[in-house]
């Protein structure tokens, strides 16, 4: 979620209202149209400009979430 509020900062407005244009955008462009064509690790890479999944952004999310 991080790199899709750096390209569309309004996204969770979008989403609250009920509009997914720019979030189906951001993931048909970096995962669904390259699945088939990249591994896992190089899809992640290419999308969240991590290495590795970040146990401190999950972290983050369950906080904000439950907490």
């Amino acid at each position: 979620m991080k790199k899709v509020k750096e390209m569309h900062s309004n996204i969770k407005d979008d989403i609250l209202k009920g509009d997914f244009s720019n979030l189906n955008n951001y993931l048909n462009k970096n995962f669904r149209n390259l699945g088939s064509l990249k591994n896992s690790a190089d899809l992640l890479k290419s999308a969240s400009g991590e290495e590795k999944i970040s146990p401190e952004v999950y972290i983050r999310y369950l906080e904000g979430k439950y907490l």
